[in-house]
């Protein structure tokens, strides 16, 4: 007798950059200047604050911004 293996279920967040993934490129390029400049933004005055932890979530915010962004060019996988 076999094994029955378990089908891993495709996480939501996984599946949503997928989703990006098969945009067409000049929405790909639309939403990487959008994401870049809000991001960017955001998570730069957030890194130049006074506040210790507001400096560590800019940090964060902007490292995973260039994940996203990073990811979001990548080719589909199927």
């Amino acid at each position: 007798m076999k094994a029955k293996r378990k089908k891993k279920k495709k996480s939501w967040f996984k599946s949503q950059i997928s989703k990006v993934q098969i945009l067409p490129w000049y929405w790909k390029l639309v939403s990487s200047m959008v994401i870049f400049f809000l991001v960017g933004t955001t998570g730069t005055q957030m890194f130049t604050a006074a506040d210790d932890v507001m400096m560590v979530f800019g940090f964060v915010l902007l490292i995973v911004g260039l994940w996203f962004l990073i990811q979001m060019w990548f080719p589909a996988n199927d």
